[in-house]
This record gives C-alpha cells, structure tokens and sequence, in this order.
C-alpha cells in the first residue's frame, strides 16, 4: 500500500459520508487507479484492516414512506465508492481473502444486505433525476458480490487440505447457499413483508455467529 494512504482513519471520521468518500476516492486513486492494472503481491494484511474497518458501515436505512431516496443520496455515493473499492481490491490484491481475519464473510455478507435493501428501494418510489438509482446500486451489489465470489475462488483449490482454503470454501459455499434461500423467501411472498436472514450460521469453523441482519 502506498506510504501516502493512512492505514485506517479514525471510526468517528468514517461515520462521516463526506469524509468516508473522500478518504476512499485516495485510496483508489493512489493505490489501485484505473486502468493501471499491476497485481499488488504484499501488504495484505494492512488492506484487510482498511477493508474490514470500512465495511462495517455498508448498513443502508431501510425504505420508508416518510423519507424519500434523493435524502440519502450522499450515503449512496458513499456505498457507491465501497462497492468500487472492493471490486477492484479483489481483482487486484493477490491473497486478500486468503490473509488473516474474516474479510470475504463480512463483505459477503453487507454486499447481501445492501442488494435486497436496494432491491425494496426500486420498488418503493419513482427514482427520477439521481446519480444513482436503487436499481443501478442493485445492480452494482450484485456484480461486485460475483467478483468476489470469483476471486474467493481464485484463492484456493480443491485438493488442498490448508486450514484457510477449507474456511473459504466454506464460507463460499455458505454464502451461496443463503443466496438461494433469499431468493425463495422473496419469491414465496406476493407482497414484500419484513424479513431476516441470519448468514452462516451453522459455520462454527468460519468463526462466530453472524448477527441477524434485518434487510427491510
């Protein structure tokens, strides 16, 4: 990681909009610009603390009749930037979900939560003259969720018996497994009501049990 890029700004900074945009426009611009596609081979430890600290605000306030999209519009173009860190940190960073901590479960697990509350925000109001609308952050979500899977898959293979390889792919095939439950809870309902999915939970190995996320 460039020495010009912090390793991790303050928490109470980051719960900032503006300041979280700003400090992920940096981090891409200095260290993972486009069109300058080189592989980064080190530092994968300190991009997993830069990741996993920024992951933990990708919760987006549910859809509701008394607040319009267009009132969130800075949270969007900061959710926005998230996505675009992580689909370019996992095309990349060799090894990032390979190195220690619990990287692919987390941004597996709010990439989830962000598509279906984005999905119930399309299907809320007109979304006419924004940036980004919920059906283009849907979108987003769920490209980005697929590259990730790739590269998880990219990371380790079949044959091999390393402790993080097994965690991986159990992570990969819990999550495509509550990806599919999703999908039939949605698709059993006439009507979008609330409703939880609890991910990886029967994943004693992958580490402690995901809280409850709540989508609408």
């Amino acid at each position: 990681m460039n020495a010009n890029v912090e390793p991790l700004a303050t928490f109470e900074s980051l719960e900032d909009p503006d300041y979280f945009y700003n400090y992920v426009t940096q981090l891409l611009d200095t260290n993972l610009p486009l069109g300058h596609n080189v592989l980064i081979n080190s530092k994968q430890e300190i991009w997993v603390t830069v990741l996993l600290g920024l992951s933990q605000f990708m919760v987006f306030p549910p859809a509701s009749g008394a607040l319009s999209w267009k009132v969130f519009a800075r949270k969007v173009e900061m959710v926005e930037k998230w996505m675009e860190l992580i689909e370019r940190a996992s095309t990349r960073i060799v090894g990032l979900y390979t190195a220690t901590g619990n990287l692919a479960e987390e941004v597996l697990t709010k990439l989830l939560g962000l598509s279906c509350a984005f999905w119930v925000w399309d299907d809320h109001e007109d979304h006419e003259d924004v940036t980004y609308s919920p059906l283009y952050m849907k979108d987003k979500a769920l490209r980005v969720m697929l590259v990730v899977v790739h590269a998880i898959g990219d990371s380790v293979t079949l044959t091999t018996a390393a402790p993080t390889d097994r965690r991986l792919w159990q992570t990969l095939r819990m999550f495509l497994v509550d990806c599919l439950d999703a999908v039939r809870d949605f698709a059993s309902r006439a009507a979008l009501n609330p409703s939880s999915i609890k991910l990886f939970n029967d994943a004693p190995s992958v580490g402690a049990r995901f809280r409850c996320i709540k989508f609408f």
